[in-house]
């Protein structure tokens, strides 16, 4: 699940750690509606 990875800029915490921190921070609930998901070297022959 996303929220359960690592966040790329900082692996020590994880994508939901840093959800909670926004959350707390500007007061209002925030939600992952979609993401995109990228692979280094897709496409590449």
């Amino acid at each position: 699940c996303l929220l359960e990875q690592p966040f790329v800029k900082n692996p020590d915490i994880t994508v939901k750690d840093l959800l909670n921190e926004v959350i707390v921070r500007v007061g209002e609930n925030v939600v992952v509606r979609r993401f995109v998901r990228y692979e280094l070297g897709e496409g590449v022959k």
